[in-house]
């Protein structure tokens, strides 16, 4: 496995030591890899959310425009001059 080096603030190095002493994880490597996991899931996840938003946008666009093709056909009905036959 690849080897890291990183730095981390007082408060993350605080968090990451009592998760190992508490007996969590068994040793700052694991607690790494379950932490980069979860960012992974939530990340995943805000990337499905933001695809069904942008879905759910692109249909009431959709049906925004399509309710106004309705109503530009109802005026134009109404409007236009009425030819008889005979």
């Amino acid at each position: 496995m690849p080897n890291r080096t990183f730095n981390l603030t007082p408060d993350l190095d605080e968090f990451l030591c009592a998760r190992i002493e508490g007996g969590r994880y068994a040793d700052t490597s694991e607690l790494v890899q379950a932490a980069l996991r979860a960012l992974d899931r939530e990340e995943r996840i805000n990337q499905l959310k933001h695809t069904a938003s942008q879905a759910r946008a692109d249909h009431d666009e959709a049906r925004c425009i399509a309710e106004i093709d309705v109503f530009r056909e109802l005026w134009l009905n109404q409007h236009q001059p009425q030819t008889t036959q005979c």
